[in-house]
């Protein structure tokens, strides 16, 4: 049975242990997780896959718990579900969360604008969150990871560069969002909620605002979004989203790295990985 079989059949066998009624799972993504519509319930199950192995269960309870506590101050986030306890789930070796089903169209318009609005009500919610989240910078598992991909031939000396960089000039923070696109984001028929916050971290707000200026890095083809989207944001520091810049733009293009070379050889992978890192290798020139 190849992998995503056995994590399918993992997710739907936990659902029906507690009592829940799946005669029609859909496949919503395959790719960094395995997300399943698990219908007719308003449920969808995760199947925790790039990450689950470098930050473990602890690291995916967090992002339950942060979900569920700015869900319920309001916040245009992905709730975890109701109709059974969210998890996170050891089941047959995966690691499975369980989420609040939403009407996710990734063609539905939703303006930039909207996108800063509701990153900032995002970000409020998450100010009174006590959890423990790690720091933005991440060394541990930066290191760990490249070595990791250094071991696997990868050449990766520009970005031990750029984490020494980041490293020599920290930031105190907040509970941030730590992988802020339009790409998580859910476009639903009541606006946009933020999703995957698998990535939470403590740092400045502007280190998820470096995220929108990081996605129109990643896609030079495309009209830039981040302009709008840090204008209807509000306020923020110029300064200090400059040097966030590289430290988000770091921590991505580490793991896009990664995600690459774990999955089967694709053109357009290889020429974002190259676009990222390429970024990289441009500010050492």
């Amino acid at each position: 049975m190849a992998e995503a079989e056995r994590e399918l059949a993992a997710a739907l066998a936990l659902a029906g242990e507690h009592g829940l009624p799946v005669d029609d799972p859909i496949v919503l993504r395959d790719l960094t997780n395995l997300l399943v519509h698990l219908r007719p319930a308003p449920v969808v199950a995760r199947v925790a896959r790039l990450f689950a192995a470098e930050r473990g269960a602890a690291s995916i309870e967090a992002q339950v718990d942060l979900s569920r506590h700015a869900a319920a101050l309001g916040a245009p986030v992905a709730a975890p579900a109701d109709e059974l306890p969210p998890g996170p789930h050891e089941r047959d070796g995966f690691l499975i969360t369980f989420w609040r089903w939403y009407d996710h169209d990734p063609e539905r318009d939703i303006p930039n604008a909207e996108l800063g609005r509701s990153l900032r009500e995002v970000h409020e919610a998450l100010a009174s969150y006590r959890g423990g989240l790690r720091d933005y910078v991440r060394a541990d598992e930066l290191r760990s990871l490249l070595d990791r991909l250094d071991a696997a031939g990868e050449d990766v000396a520009v970005l031990r560069r750029g984490l020494d960089d980041v490293l020599s000039t920290r930031f105190s923070g907040r509970p941030v969002h730590g992988d802020a696109h339009p790409g998580n984001v859910l476009r639903t028929p009541a606006g946009a909620r933020w999703t995957d916050l698998e990535a939470a971290c403590v740092a400045p707000a502007e280190y998820d605002l470096a995220g929108m200026l990081w996605f129109d890095i990643s896609r030079p083809e495309q009209p830039p979004v981040a302009p709008e989207i840090i204008a209807a944001y509000g306020d923020h520091d110029p300064e200090v989203l400059e040097l966030m810049l590289p430290a988000y733009g770091l921590f991505n293009a580490s793991w896009t790295v990664e995600l690459v070379r774990r999955l089967p050889p694709s053109r357009r992978g290889l020429e974002i990985r190259d676009l990222r890192v390429g970024w990289w290798r441009r500010r050492y020139e």
